[in-house]
């Protein structure tokens, strides 16, 4: 469909729809993940080396990315979501032109674009929702998506380069989180392929070429700056060995894994996508086999299809289902979805003709239909969150705010999360000393500032993952030299196969429990000790 004189009446819904997503987001709670990488970009900011000064599972690519918004905006809730928000039309524009490019509408790059931001700030929780690393590493691989889609168009130098920002694109994504490998190779392979048919020769060796050029770009900063830090072998070891020894090494699909799945695309927004997206390759399917007349290019199509295979290839081999896994895979999802919706609306505008010959009406009418019939879809969600929201604005109480934003059942709670933090700040000073035992409580690290740790051993993943006591042993003996005026922890870390004998017997021994507030529990130092503050969870 052509743009015409009707670009305003989709800026309209376009900024509708935002203003009706993002006010009430702006202060929700941090999940789990959020809080966590945060707390390690934090710790970068004030020249805490990854891996070497203490133990971090996600390559550098996380750390840095949730350095940014804290660097930009301080350190706060607000600041991290001010800059999502900028990050989110980024994601926006990526999506609206590769739909667009894909099948040449841009009425499905736009609908694409809509159906995001509503999939987007559905559902906020402990470990779904915005703001998360697989939506940014996402971004990275659809625009490099784009790139490929246009390499045809130009010209051989132009065509080398973007081969190169495609392939830096992907090696950033690599260093956010290391599936994206999969991606990467698809791009590879796409190379070789044009119209189906496999093609080898030395003009497609140099664009392959380029590519792996400009995936290596980020490894190679990467790799000089552990290698300035002397941390190399910290970092190779818990990046590609520890965490892949986690997650790939021991894959295996269960039938609660299979509910995780089935839970990611029977949610209320995510269903619709899907639906939509299975009628869109129904569409594209019949177009092609029918050898129509039809705008939609073949090695477009293969493109995508390799994009989306690569994507669920990403999710697979994880061994972990949950949504926020399945990102680049959805982004796809929300493409295909948005060539039905413009397909439907093409429907309408042909019905509404016999009603009225004004092409600018029958665009309105046919627009505004749609983003009700999209709206419906989030309505009640939307609505708890204005009711939430509107609260907030008026008694100005964070607390009542976070009250009932996750579900009783989770055990990470951002209320009592709120009040520990409140709490201990109320009885330290800044040359205090407080440790935290669980990665459920990165949120009290988040809310203080940071400057020095006295343990390199901060998160629970290295508990998780081995049992091993020379590392529970200098735990221990850091603990011993730093003792913390407060010591943190909830119920969840310290059950048995998270917790061991010695921490115990430490705690018992240097520690009285001054309070619980619900199952985070905070013992107080029964000797004072003058320490320098410092919050941070292990």
């Amino acid at each position: 469909m052509s743009k015409n004189n009707n670009t305003w009446i989709y800026w309209i819904i376009t900024l509708a729809v935002l203003s009706v997503s993002i006010p009430p987001y702006l202060y929700s709670p941090l999940g789990m993940d959020n809080a966590t990488h945060l707390y390690f970009g934090n710790l970068f900011l004030h020249n805490v080396v990854p891996h070497k000064d203490y133990f971090v599972y996600l390559p550098i690519g996380t750390v840095l990315l949730f350095a940014i918004p804290i660097k930009l905006f301080g350190l706060s809730v607000v600041g991290f979501r001010v800059f999502d928000c900028f990050i989110l039309l980024l994601a926006l524009l990526g999506i609206y032109k590769t739909g667009k490019k894909i099948f040449d509408d841009w009425l499905a790059g736009f609908w694409a674009s809509i159906l995001y931001i509503l999939f987007y700030f559905y559902r906020v929780s402990a470990w779904a929702g915005a703001g998360l690393k697989g939506h940014y590493l996402s971004i990275c691989l659809i625009w490099g998506l784009y790139l490929f889609l246009t390499l045809d168009e130009k010209s051989i130098s132009k065509r080398r380069m973007s081969n190169l920002f495609c392939g830096i694109l992907c090696g950033t994504a690599f260093w956010i989180k290391g599936t994206s490998a999969f991606i990467y190779l698809g791009f590879m392979l796409l190379t070789f392929l044009r119209e189906g048919k496999l093609k080898i020769s030395r003009k497609t060796f140099k664009d392959v070429f380029a590519l792996i050029m400009g995936g290596m770009i980020p490894s190679f900063l990467v790799f000089g700056y552990f290698f300035s830090k002397s941390a190399l072998r910290e970092m190779v070891y818990q990046t590609f060995f520890m965490s892949s020894s986690a997650f790939l090494l021991n894959w295996t699909f269960t039938v609660t894994k299979l509910l995780i799945v089935f839970n990611t695309f029977l949610g209320q927004v995510v269903l619709v996508i899907t639906l939509l997206a299975v009628i869109s390759i129904a569409i594209i399917l019949t177009e092609l086999i029918k050898n129509e007349e039809t705008k939609l290019k073949k090695q477009n199509i293969l493109i995508f299809s390799i994009f989306m295979v690569a994507a669920f290839l990403f999710v697979f081999v994880q061994n972990v289902f949950h949504g926020n896994h399945w990102y680049p895979f959805l982004f796809g999802n929300t493409i295909l979805a948005g060539y039905a919706v413009s397909i439907f609306q093409q429907q309408i505008n042909n019905y509404l003709q016999k009603v009225t010959h004004n092409k600018q009406a029958r665009n309105l009418i046919s627009a505004c239909f749609i983003c009700f019939l999209l709206l419906l879809c989030v309505i009640d969600n939307m609505t708890n969150n204005w009711i939430r929201f509107g609260q907030f604005l008026k008694d100005k109480s964070i607390e009542n705010y976070y009250a009932d934003f996750f579900s009783p059942s989770i055990v990470y709670q951002p209320l009592k999360c709120y009040q520990a933090t409140k709490y201990i700040k109320q009885h330290t000073t800044e040359d205090d000393y407080v440790y935290v035992w669980g990665d459920e409580l990165h949120i009290v690290g988040l809310l203080t500032d940071q400057k020095k740790i006295y343990t390199k051993y901060i998160t629970l993943f290295p508990y998780m993952t081995t049992r091993n006591p020379e590392a529970q042993k200098e735990l221990v003996d850091q603990l011993q030299r730093h003792k913390p005026k407060y010591f943190l922890a909830t119920s969840f870390s310290l059950r048995t196969n998270l917790s061991f004998d010695e921490l115990n017997e430490f705690i018992e021994i240097n520690y009285d429990l001054e309070k619980r507030i619900d199952n985070i529990y905070i013992w107080r130092l029964k000797h004072n000790k003058n320490t320098n503050l410092n919050i941070h969870s292990g």
